[in-house]
């Protein structure tokens, strides 16, 4: 880990720090009612990366029976390409063996190279594919790993 980050619980106190990650992050991002809906789910995973008391990560989860569907992550601009995404999702899916998970999914826009090689580079591989699955029309990979 290149950086000392601390990870906790995102709570819904962390909600404006998210949105702005989440707004740098994503062209067509997240509304803040999906965060909201997650944070308020008892089997969702949030958790939250800290570094000096700043939020500079999250990473979003359901487990579901002995899947993991990994539905968000971000990292904030000027903390990426240091190892915590890579930290965040390995936490992640620590949570998810610990429901007894198998293995992990998760759909990626197939433009974003970027986050397809951190996948590929932490072991998932992209499955297939979905037709249309942004809201905007653009295709999905789904990508996998066994936990």
């Amino acid at each position: 880990m290149p950086l000392p980050i601390e990870v906790k619980k995102l709570i819904v106190a962390d909600l404006d720090e998210v949105m702005a990650i989440e707004t740098q992050n994503f062209k067509f991002p997240w509304p803040k009612a999906f965060f909201l809906n997650d944070l308020a789910s008892p089997q969702s995973i949030c958790l939250a990366g800290w570094i000096d008391n700043k939020l500079v990560s999250y990473v979003m989860a359901m487990p579901a029976s002995v899947e993991l569907h990994i539905t968000n992550i971000a990292v904030r601009e000027g903390y990426q390409r240091r190892g915590i995404g890579s930290y965040m999702m390995a936490e992640l899916e620590k949570c998810g063996r610990d429901c007894y998970c198998t293995y992990a999914y998760l759909e990626v826009r197939i433009s974003n190279l970027p986050a397809i090689e951190l996948y590929k580079k932490i072991g998932y591989h992209i499955a297939y594919s979905r037709k249309n699955y942004y809201l905007d029309g653009e295709d999905a990979f789904v990508m996998e790993k066994m936990l």
